[in-house]
């Protein structure tokens, strides 16, 4: 219940900047409410980028085990990333969708 009130009071205060930064703005159109969509997604993104990032070092911390296993994770996604790009690349080049 108390995440639900903090929740709606950051929210309130992100419009209510929104509407401050852009007075003449429509509440109602499509951009506004992207805007503000688009804000919350990058800070939840970030709260769990960094929830995950210290969850990943408790494991790596725990045990020789745990830290081989986060190695291993971190290696595979920073390999994963490295392959999206190449196929971004891949895409453009030869103008796939």
């Amino acid at each position: 219940m108390k995440a639900n009130i903090e929740l709606k009071k950051y929210i309130n205060n992100i419009v209510v900047n929104e509407m401050t930064q852009n007075p003449s703005v429509d509440i109602l159109s499509e951009g506004f409410v992207d805007r503000i969509a688009n804000h919350i997604k990058k800070v939840l993104t970030k709260a769990s980028n960094a929830r995950f990032a210290s969850e990943l070092e408790s494991i790596a911390k725990s045990n020789p085990a745990g830290k081989k296993a986060v190695k291993k994770l971190v290696d595979t996604i920073s390999q994963v990333e490295k392959d999206m790009l190449e196929v971004e690349r891949m895409i453009a080049k030869y103008g796939m969708d």
